[in-house]
């Protein structure tokens, strides 16, 4: 392979480089949505125990809404944050697995990028030497 050609085929190796900064910033969104699920899991949590604290007072001061109707909004609620929770770590679980997905292929790709470097750099040093014959 002459020499200019390697040249070329090395050139062509640097955007596939800078396309790994791609992976890079999916690499922290995924981060940020990884934090901000558990943000919404620890909301769900915060809610919940304001509705328990809500049902305990209700219950004791025997307020306008019946025994029942509060027996009713205190399942509802639960309902509601157990569905919620479930949902959150549905969308823990496809972050985790998309955040190893995307980690794994970029350093798959720059492990061959750097092989196919070093490729080319010993094909150019074997070049030289036999221009220099």
């Amino acid at each position: 392979m002459p020499h200019c050609e390697l040249g070329a085929l090395s050139e062509e190796l640097q955007p596939l480089l800078e396309l790994l900064n791609v992976f890079e910033r999916w690499y922290a969104g995924m981060g940020s949505l990884k934090t901000n699920n558990d943000h919404l899991y620890q909301n769900s949590l915060a809610v919940f125990s304001c509705m328990e604290d809500l049902y305990q007072v209700s219950t004791q001061a025997q307020g306008a809404l019946s025994n029942p109707e509060i027996e009713h909004i205190y399942a509802r609620a639960k309902t509601l944050c157990n569905v919620s929770q479930t949902h959150i770590a549905k969308s823990e679980l496809l972050a985790t697995v998309t955040f190893q997905d995307i980690q794994a292929t970029c350093h798959m790709i720059l492990t061959q990028v750097h092989n196919l470097q070093a490729l080319v750099k010993q094909l150019e040093e074997k070049a030289q030497v036999d221009e220099d014959k």
